[in-house]
């Protein structure tokens, strides 16, 4: 099994994304267990920062490289999660 191995990941997706379902979020999560760590962020009607419900990529071109934006909080995680793995 995959969580036998201590391998960990790290999931970002837009809630409403229709290119990453939910559904994959699950299966991942059903795989890796507690260490499946996931960083959603709304894309709803109405959320507070502006996305589409077709908002995709969280590091590319939906990034908002502004403190404390949603997307700019999921890089610096994203950097301290490779930072951490890599050394």
């Amino acid at each position: 099994m995959i969580r036998e191995r201590g391998a960990e990941v790290l999931g970002l997706r837009f809630t409403h994304d229709p290119l990453c379902p939910r559904e994959r979020f699950s299966t991942l999560a059903a795989a890796f267990g507690d260490a499946f760590e996931v960083i959603e962020i709304d894309s709803g009607p109405q959320n507070t920062h502006g996305f589409t419900t077709k908002s995709h990529s969280v590091l590319g071109r939906d990034r908002v490289d502004t403190p404390g934006h949603p997307t700019a909080a999921a890089t610096e995680r994203v950097l301290a999660f490779l930072r951490a793995k890599l050394r």
